[in-house]
């Protein structure tokens, strides 16, 4: 069995591309996030609810608790302490969902797993704590010696104009649309549509309309304190949309009180983005942590501080030297790993 480690965004790629290899049986996927949860432990609405609750803080500063449980030790700072008694209170009341034969099915299946990386990628200190007593083999195999064409421009416009231009170009002399790819953040979607328009190109950019803007969703609301769940469903059934609107609704199906089960739900109608036209043939927009093959074009615009490279600063639940003696990256190492990543 083959165990792959990456991230969401790069698994369904991953998987085209081990179809094509004819390696698509017996892979397993997993991102560093999933690992966590399953070989430490993990958390539901129900968990979130209580803290909501027992704390009374909404759900962003619930999860920003949880999300800081994982790695702790007996340190003398309160909210350290605070984490502590946290997960212990969540421990006694069950609500911490433990996955005790996980490591054994890893122990039994996983001989080694090889991991590739780019020339100057490194594990974080959180990813090295996960694959903490596995036996794990991190090789780079990737040798790429490859140096991209770096371009600077006065402003966004003659940016992404040379990038379509460039596109174009490459289009002329019969290179597959599907292997052209860029990579940007969301304040480009404006100009790479203005500009692929213009020059007739097709790209796929997803919609940064969340389904909390629809019509459907602002009905649902307004009946939510009036009515049962169930009877707005009902009020709502021959509207477009429904079953979308049962789904995200759906997801918060453990939560038991109706008006915390409310701010569940606006999360998220707020997280659910409205589905676009999305063409066959297009270009695609990526990112960082995608796989790319040896055949794809692929144009990294707005390298912008703060953009590309992410910067990250001291301003999490838990400072920098908190995190250093909890043996967890700070916003330094943090700032390193990225900036390997990114360019070098």
């Amino acid at each position: 069995m083959n165990i792959y480690i990456t991230n969401e965004a790069n698994k369904m790629r991953l998987l085209i591309v081990l179809s094509k290899e004819k390696r698509f049986n017996n892979n397993k996927f997993y991102s560093f996030r999933e690992l966590k949860k399953k070989l430490i432990f993990d958390y539901n609405n129900k968990t979130i609810e209580y803290v909501m609750n027992k704390y009374n803080v909404n759900i962003n500063i619930a999860k920003i608790y949880l999300e800081n449980l994982y790695f702790l030790k007996d340190l003398e700072d309160n909210k350290v302490k605070f984490l502590n008694a946290l997960k212990k209170d969540l421990d006694e009341n069950n609500l911490l969902i433990y996955n005790k034969e996980f490591r054994k099915y890893l122990e039994n299946k996983l001989r080694e797993y090889v991991k590739e990386l780019s020339k100057n990628e490194e594990l974080s200190k959180e990813e090295k704590r996960i694959l903490e007593g596995l036996n794990i083999r991190i090789e780079n195999n990737l040798n790429n010696n490859y140096e991209p064409s770096i371009y600077e421009a006065k402003n966004i416009e003659e940016e992404v104009e040379y990038v379509v231009r460039s596109i174009k170009e490459l289009l002329c002399k019969n290179v597959d649309i599907n292997n052209i790819k860029i990579i940007a953040s969301k304040e480009y979607n404006k100009y790479l549509d203005y500009f692929c328009d213009l020059f007739g190109l097709p790209i796929n950019i997803a919609s940064d309309n969340t389904f909390y803007g629809t019509k459907i969703a602002s009905k649902f609301l307004e009946l939510y304190d009036n009515y049962e769940i169930d009877e707005i469903i009902d009020k709502l059934s021959d509207e477009e949309n429904i079953n979308d609107l049962i789904t995200i609704v759906n997801k918060s199906v453990l939560v038991d009180d109706k008006y915390a089960r409310k701010e569940f739900i606006i999360n998220d109608l707020k997280a659910s983005k409205v589905k676009g036209i999305l063409y066959k043939n297009a270009i695609e927009i990526g990112s960082l942590d995608d796989y790319y093959s040896s055949d794809d074009y692929v144009y990294l615009i707005g390298c912008n501080k703060g953009i590309f490279p992410k910067v990250y600063n001291d301003d999490n639940f838990l400072s920098d030297k908190i995190l250093d003696e909890l043996g967890l990256d700070t916003s330094v190492e943090k700032n390193k790993l990225e900036k390997n990543k990114n360019f070098e």
